[in-house]
Order: structure tokens, then sequence, then C-alpha cells
């Protein structure tokens, strides 16, 4: 077996090496850089888990592209696994390292093999050189979009994604687990009225630079008189200081009452598999787990999505679950009403921010190259999302 890694190591390091990213980048529509990172961390886990399978262009197929690159990599003998390359500059969050001592945590931590309900792809190998990470791929996903499941209310999904929530509630941030899994969530010790202002914030960046009009086009700036785009939004944000009590909007976060938040909690990220009669749910994605509010789950998940992907009575039907499952008092219950009216508002001033500096750059959409910029989308299909959101109402208050 060493003579074969020998000759993998000699044929992966030169010109051989050279022709077969190259292959890659053509097969699979990917930058130079994520090709030579794919081909490094994988060669790397069979030289470090002693397999003699070989490489070739064959053995990878793209998964998806958005904050990050993953394939399916299937080598010549063996289980197919998959691989996730992170970009070298991720926001600044450390989602690299996040997502693997995450899963880590979780799976020692996390009571979710009990009963079969919630399987969670363990991590088989991290590549620090490759920004890298190789998971165990679970077969039978009902992958197709929007990924939901969710049809009726009472559907199975529903009770399994709060399941699922409830239980990661009881994780807590002792300091124990807080020293094995050090991260938290962007707005853990905030305050629902500090969510408030940074919301604010955003909102008056772009009104700054509609008023401007140096860099900003007519037919934003049309389009948001058109339709009273501030008016809403300004109306929307006076109604939510009306509704949220006092008392609960000032209310900081006590870090000892921090629980495990998911962190990207979307129906993608929450795909079911379907084996021998039974549905079992399959968390992706711990990229942005942290610490959080107990809160973070159920409010992501709620306002990340559209009517259309979630309906707004099964919305409601997952929001009570998650109240009576988790035996949320009065004053609880009041807190996630706050949490998710001052959420609401952020969602839309991240709307707003994402119309004046364009969609991100991560340099990973493999297969559009780089996002599109506002110059090329239209208004309408950028904050539209936004609007619908505002128009409806927050989700208690309306419902």
């Amino acid at each position: 077996m060493s003579d074969f890694h020998e000759e993998n190591r000699q044929m992966l390091g030169g010109g051989e090496r050279k022709g077969l990213e190259s292959q890659l980048r053509e097969k699979l529509h990917v930058f130079p850089f994520v090709a030579h990172k794919l081909l490094g961390a994988t060669s790397n886990y069979l030289r470090d888990t002693g397999s003699n399978s070989g490489i070739n262009s064959g053995s990878f197929r793209l998964l998806e592209s958005y904050n990050n690159a993953v394939f399916k990599f299937s080598p010549d003998n063996g289980n197919a696994v998959v691989v996730k390359i992170f970009p070298e500059d991720d926001d600044g969050r450390g989602r690299f390292e996040t997502e693997s001592e995450g899963r880590k945590f979780i799976i020692e931590n996390g009571n979710f093999y009990s009963n079969g309900d919630v399987i969670i792809p363990k991590q088989l190998y991290k590549d620090d050189e490759n920004r890298a990470i190789i998971l165990e791929k679970i077969n039978n996903l009902d992958d197709s979009y929007p990924h939901s499941g969710i049809g009726e209310k009472g559907d199975k999904r529903i009770s399994l994604i709060t399941s699922f929530l409830v239980q990661l509630n009881e994780i807590r941030a002792t300091p124990e687990n807080h020293k094995k899994f050090p991260y938290k969530s962007r707005y853990a010790y905030a305050s629902s009225y500090e969510i408030y202002q940074s919301a604010v914030k955003r909102v008056q960046s772009f009104k700054d630079w509609i008023a401007n009009g140096v860099n900003s086009q007519p037919a934003i700036i049309k389009w948001c008189k058109n339709n009273d785009l501030f008016d809403i939004i300004e109306n929307h944000f006076n109604i939510a200081l009306t509704i949220i009590d006092p008392q609960i909007l000032h209310r900081q976060n006590d870090p000892s009452e921090m629980r495990f938040n998911w962190g990207d909690v979307s129906l993608p990220n929450l795909p079911i598999r379907k084996i021998e009669g039974r549905s079992q749910l399959v968390p992706l994605d711990l990229e942005y787990a942290g610490w959080d509010h107990f809160s973070g789950g159920i409010t992501s998940l709620l306002l990340h999505h559209r009517s259309e992907d979630l309906s707004i009575n099964i919305k409601q039907d997952l929001l009570n679950k998650f109240v009576a499952d988790s035996r949320l008092g009065e004053d609880e219950q009041r807190e996630l009403d706050a949490r998710l009216i001052v959420g609401e508002l952020l969602f839309v001033s991240r709307k707003l921010i994402a119309a004046t500096k364009g969609l991100r750059e991560t340099g990973l959409n493999v297969h559009r190259g780089p996002y599109q910029t506002i110059e090329s989308v239209k208004i309408e299909e950028l904050l539209e999302p936004a609007l619908i959101r505002s128009k409806r109402g927050f989700l208690r208050a309306s419902v």
C-alpha cells in the first residue's frame, strides 16, 4: 500500500495533477482554486485513511455552490462521501472551524440517536490545509425543491423539526459546554431593542444611499417611490414598538440561559430521509451554529421562508407546536414574540442592504461565476420577499 501512496503522491504533485485539475474545472464548472483544494483534500483523505483508491474526474459531482462548494466524492472502491470546501475569507465568522467543531460537539452532547428520528452526518476527516471537511453521505434524502415536504397541518415533518429544535434548546451554555464549543450567534447577547436598532441603521443606510443618488440607479429610486417603500417600512417599524412590551424589548439575554442554535435553520438544511416506511430528519450545514437566545432556531426557520415555500398556516402550526413542546411560560412567549417581530425588521433591512451593495461574492458560486450585482437584478425580484413580509404583518400579530 505504501508503494501505491508514493505513486499517487507523485502523480498528484506533477503535470498529471494539473491535468486532472483542468478536467475538474471543465467538468464541474469550478474556479481553479476550488479544483485545487478539492483534489488536495480528497487525496489527503485517501492517504490518511489508508485507502488504495484512485481519483479521476468522474469521481466527483457538484452538490451545492452557494456559501461553500460541496461535492459528492465516489472513490474507485469504498463508500461515497461529501466534501465541503470553505473559502479563505468566510466573512470573519470562522465558519470552517464552527462547522467542524460544532458537528463534533453536537454528536457527542446531543441525544439525537435514541429514537432514530434525527440523523446527523458524521465528520470523517478535516483538512486544515485545504479548508475542507469530509462527511458521511446519507442516502435516500428527499431534496426536491423547496425541500419542505410539508403540505398539510399535522404533517410528520412538523413534528420532526419542532422536536429537533426543542432538543437543541436542552443543550445549555454551561461553562463546560462553552469551553468545548466557544462560538456564539451574532445577536446572542443582544436585547430585542438592540436588534431593532441594527435594523433601523440598515434602513437608514439605504435611505442615505438613495438620497445621495450618485451611484443609485434611477429605476431603483423610481420603484421605491412608486411603491411607497419608506412609508411602508417606517409604519412597520413604528408598529413594532407599540406591540412589544417595553420590559421585554430591553431585556438582555442572560449568558447562562443561552442554548445551542443550529444557525442556518431553513428547509434546505432540514431534508427528510424516508426509509423502511419512516421519516428521519437529516440536519445539514452547521457553519453558523452558536450559543443563542432560546428563540434563535424557530425564529430563523419562520422568517427565512416566503409564503410559497412555507405557508402562513404551516408557520403557525410550527410555532404553536414549538411553544407547546418547549413548555414556554407566558413571559417566555412574550420574549419569543418580540424576537420574531424584530427579526422580521432585520430581514427587511438586510434585503435593502443587498440592494445597495449588490449580492455577496464569495468566489465559490461555480455555476454562474461571481454573484449578480444590483445592476443586473430587477428590483422587484430583489425586494419583493421583504415587502410581502412587510405588508403581511407580524406573524403572531396578524394570525
